[in-house]
């Protein structure tokens, strides 16, 4: 079984440190979510209802359902030390599960998603039906896209044309 949701009610921001001011930077992630920023790249930390994923030396993707944090992050951020850009509504997120989901995302995605190479917690930026994607494992079985807005409707047709030898449950 392969199942296929739209994740609604969440929250996505790009946040940026300045270079000479990183320290600063992550001193103000500590106190507003509780965490240090994840050291490697395309790895995720989670407290809570936030999630820290590093995309860069300098650069964050924070996703939860209770924008609060960022809020509290945003009062306290100087602007000569970083930026904060809203990203929720420029993007739509796909939920993919199941045992196949892997097989399913594997007919058009050219990573190696194999559980000892993209473990839980892994994400990527990637291409997928000739479309820019943001990939994160967040379970055993379970894959999600992060998609621009307006290529959301072409990519869900892919998944659920590339699902259908699997039996696909979409909503």
């Amino acid at each position: 079984m392969f199942e296929l949701t739209e994740v609604r009610g969440w929250h996505l921001a790009h946040l940026t440190a300045f270079g000479a001011r990183r320290d600063e930077f992550r001193l103000c992630l500590a106190d507003a979510f509780g965490i240090d920023p994840p050291g490697p790249l395309y790895r995720s930390i989670t407290r809570g209802d936030s999630r820290l994923v590093r995309l860069t030396a300098d650069q964050y993707w924070w996703i939860a359902t209770d924008d609060s944090a960022l809020r509290t992050f945003t009062a306290k951020l100087s602007p000569d030390t970083g930026a904060v850009t809203i990203l929720s509504a420029g993007r739509v997120r796909l939920r993919i599960e199941g045992p196949q989901a892997r097989d399913v995302l594997a007919r058009g995605i050219a990573i190696d998603l194999h559980p000892e190479q993209f473990r839980v917690g892994c994400s990527a930026q990637t291409g997928l039906h000739h479309t820019g994607v943001f990939l994160e494992r967040v379970a055993v079985d379970t894959y999600e896209l992060f998609v621009q807005r307006t290529f959301a409707g072409s990519i869900r047709e892919w998944l659920m044309d590339a699902s259908l030898a699997y039996g696909v449950v979409g909503s």
